[in-house]
């Protein structure tokens, strides 16, 4: 099947010359001169500086509301965030929200790190947790 809508369109060069059958000398000498290395490179280099520079702002943006991992060592007691999965009618918003407390047992990298809960029962609870998913345990103290 021929589609004879594009009989009708007159196809073009890159640098906007219409291509015919017959080229003119002035517009041979346009495309000679025309050095499509040297363009392309500067073509290239410019977009290469762009992403760069995009790439930054990104990363500047994105550093901004960025806070600091919290490091913990070996032997800090820690609670664990919890997602709650609520089954049923209930509401989640008297399910607790931490586990723990937990000892951190070992660092790991990458702002991670080993907990063991404290529990010997069945309820135990061991695992890698990411740093932003645990805060410091502090005892409370009855005055």
């Amino acid at each position: 099947m021929v589609n004879y809508a594009h009989y009708h369109i007159k196809p073009k060069l890159k640098f906007d010359l219409n291509l015919s059958t017959n080229l003119d000398n002035n517009q041979v000498e346009q495309v000679d001169k025309v050095d499509r290395r040297t363009t392309l490179n500067v073509v290239r280099a410019k977009a290469a500086d762009k992403i760069n520079k995009s790439a930054i702002a990104m990363k500047r943006r994105y550093d901004k509301n960025r806070d600091l991992a919290i490091v913990y060592q070996i032997g800090d007691m820690v609670m664990i965030e919890k997602t709650p999965i609520v089954k049923g009618i209930t509401s989640g918003k008297l399910v607790q929200r931490y586990i723990g407390p937990v000892v951190v047992t070992q660092v790991l990298p990458n702002d991670r790190y080993k907990v063991e809960s404290l529990l010997r029962d069945r309820r135990r609870f061991r695992g890698a947790v990411a740093s932003d998913k645990m805060k410091l345990f502090r005892k409370q103290t009855i005055d």
